[in-house]
């Protein structure tokens, strides 16, 4: 069986398992599991036992995933506006490289 976690929750509480079928030869049979009240994510496996008077067992297993289907949820902060200050503002200078002239006349 599949199950999803509770609203706000990491685990999943009040997961209805149904009841296994148990008989015996000499009369009745009492049935017990290690259900836990509550399921974390992922897979869990409940063991169901069944006595008889005679204090013979069986069990058998049942299978329990617990699914997280709830998105995270996310707050950015605040946006943020930078002014420049202009005292620490520094002159650009560019400097360009100037190559003298090539002349190709004879001299």
């Amino acid at each position: 069986m599949t199950v999803n976690v509770n609203s706000g929750a990491c685990f999943a509480t009040g997961v209805t398992l149904g009841n296994p079928t148990a008989s015996d030869n000499c009369g009745a049979v009492t049935v017990t599991s290690n259900a836990p009240a509550q399921f974390p994510t992922g897979t869990n496996l409940v063991t169901w036992t069944a006595t008889d008077s005679s204090g013979n067992t069986a069990t058998c297993q049942q299978r329990v995933v617990v699914r997280d289907n709830q998105v995270p949820t996310i707050t950015c902060p605040a946006d943020v506006t930078v002014n420049v200050n202009l005292v620490l503002a520094l002159p650009l200078v560019l400097l360009w490289a100037v190559q003298p002239p090539t002349t190709t006349a004879a001299l």
